[in-house]
């Protein structure tokens, strides 16, 4: 079944990467589908075993595939389309309204988002709009599972955002000064392990 749903999940990106509605925001470098499945199998192991509510696991599928894309093109291209984000939010809260854990989700969306536009209006170089949008997704996901994640989330992003700039500076790359490291991924890769709490 795990194999089924990570082909699932890679045959996804794939798909609404060559298509037309995403024309203008394709990844040039997507990784091959093999790659892809081993890439995202911690993840969907982690989403499997950590949310038994079944209207919100396939709410966290739907952010691994469509919120992975949107982060291989946040490296290739440093933005994050609200052509994948804001559909992927709307799935998601359609699903967990089903599952009548919406509030948690609403309040962890609010949270995060507000505190990421506050910090893209104070350094509009080190966030952006597309970064306050993904976090509104990674929050509800977050807060719906539970809402305590939402903060273990966030944090663990601007940590891992951090240490890649600190590396950045130390090795002496002008990239680390000017904030010019896509922040989609470690937003992610911080909603992934936070489920670690779950």
């Amino acid at each position: 079944m795990w194999l089924l749903t990570l082909l699932i999940l890679g045959i996804v990106i794939e798909l609404m990467n060559r298509s037309h509605y995403l024309r203008n925001y394709r990844a040039t470098k997507l990784p091959r589908l093999g790659t892809l499945v081993i890439l995202m199998t911690p993840a969907l192991v982690l989403v499997e075993h950590k949310i038994s509510e079944r209207h919100l696991r396939l709410a966290w599928l739907i952010l691994l595939a469509l919120g992975g894309l949107a982060v291989l093109i946040d490296l290739e291209r440093h933005l994050l389309p609200s052509r994948l984000i804001l559909p992927s939010l709307l799935l998601s809260i359609l699903l967990v309204s089903l599952s009548g854990n919406f509030r948690p989700g609403i309040v962890g969306a609010a949270g995060w988002s507000a505190s990421f536009a506050v910090l893209a209006i104070i350094n509009p170089n080190g966030l952006g709009w597309g970064d306050v949008k993904f976090a509104a997704l990674l929050g509800f996901n977050c807060g719906a599972a539970d809402l305590k994640l939402v903060l273990v989330a966030a944090f663990l992003a601007l940590t891992f955002g951090g240490a890649a700039a600190l590396f950045l500076i130390v090795r002496g790359s002008e990239r680390g000064r000017h904030s010019e490291i896509p922040f989609g991924p470690f937003m992610l890769a911080g909603a992934i392990v936070s489920l670690f709490g779950a």
